[in-house]
C-alpha cells in the first residue's frame, strides 16, 4: 500500500492526518509510523473510520486526480482569502478618502471663515 495514497484518502475523509488520528484513537505520532508502514490491523481500522482505501488504490489516474482535486480545494481556499484581503482594504480606502473629504470641507470652512471675517 502507498503511503501517499492512504494520506489522501485520510486527508479526504477527515481534512487532516491529525483528525483521522484523532478518530482512530491514536497520537499522531503512532498514525505517521503506521502510515509509513500500513499493517493489516491498521488498515482494518482505517476501513472501519470509513476510508475507503481500495478507492484510492485502484489506479494511478485516481491518484492523480485526487492530488488535482486537491490543489484546487487549495486553490479555492487561497483565492476567498485574497478576496476577503482585497475587501478589506477597499474598506481601509474608503475611510481613508471619507477622512480626506472631512479634512478638505473643514479646510475650506476655515478658508471660507477667513475671507468673510476679512471682508468685513
Amino acid at each position: 500500500m502507498d503511503s501517499d495514497i492512504l494520506r489522501i484518502a485520510i486527508n479526504k475523509k477527515f481534512g487532516s492526518l491529525s483528525k483521522g488520528a484523532a478518530a482512530a484513537g491514536m497520537t499522531i505520532s503512532n498514525f505517521s509510523k503506521s502510515l509509513k508502514n500500513p499493517s493489516t490491523k491498521f488498515l482494518a481500522t482505517l476501513e472501519k473510520l470509513g476510508v475507503n482505501v481500495e478507492k484510492y488504490q485502484k489506479s494511478k489516474l485516481t491518484f492523480e486526480r485526487i492530488a488535482v482535486e486537491n490543489e484546487y480545494v487549495r486553490l479555492l481556499k487561497e483565492q476567498e482569502k485574497i478576496m476577503d484581503e482585497k475587501d478589506e482594504l477597499i474598506k481601509e480606502l474608503k475611510n481613508l478618502v471619507n477622512q480626506k473629504d472631512r479634512v478638505i470641507e473643514q479646510y475650506e470652512a476655515l478658508i471660507g471663515k477667513k475671507k468673510g471675517g476679512s471682508q468685513k
